[in-house]
């Protein structure tokens, strides 16, 4: 049971570190002329990895047991690791040269991550308890770096000056409700299955 808590924890981490920067990265490779095509095939991905994903895990569990669904990872991990995690294919924004150092240019991702820790923690401490209070903190500060580095840089990874626009905003509000209703409901899926 302690190896399928930390497998699920370690999978949670890299989760929150991988999809903020997935539509960032999508575009950053693809030239404005591909973007619309790019951004419909990452998000259709997603939704499809969504939907299929409870199942084919269940697949794989009722065939080979639970180890089976982390070992699913194992051959994309053998891929992705020898080529320097997609960087052989890839390119960086030329604004952001080195991220793979830069704190200030991969704050955004960071960010994600003790946002995501004290909900379960909470529930066990409570909200005030110092592990989730000091995890809230570290995660304002991720993200406070990543506003004033999104204010101060010359081509920044997202531009605030889209919050002036009316119809993004909605649309923003709607999104955010979209995906805590959807992100949500994997909570309570494999309880209610």
């Amino acid at each position: 049971m302690g190896w399928l808590i930390g497998s699920r924890a370690l999978q949670a981490v890299g989760g929150a570190m991988l999809f903020p920067s997935g539509l960032a990265l999508v575009l950053a490779i693809f030239p404005p002329a591909q973007r619309q095509l790019a951004i419909g095939i990452w998000a259709a991905m997603g939704g499809l990895a969504g939907a299929m994903g409870p199942s084919l895990g269940a697949v794989l569990i009722q065939a080979f047991g639970w180890r089976a669904v982390f070992l699913f990872n194992v051959p994309l991990a053998a891929f992705t690791i020898p080529s320097g995690g997609g960087r052989s294919w890839t390119r960086e924004p030329k604004a952001c040269p080195d991220t793979s150092t830069s704190s200030a240019c991969r704050s955004h991702r960071w960010a994600s991550v003790p946002w995501c820790w004290p909900s379960p923690r909470a529930e066990i401490g409570g909200w005030s308890s110092p592990a989730v209070l000091i995890s809230l903190a570290v995660a304002a500060g991720f993200a406070s770096a990543f506003v004033v580095r999104s204010k101060s840089h010359p081509a920044p990874l997202f531009d605030l000056s889209l919050f002036r626009i009316r119809t993004y905003r909605v649309a923003l509000v709607g999104s955010v409700l979209f995906a805590g209703g959807f992100f949500g409901s994997w909570v309570l899926m494999p309880s209610f299955i």
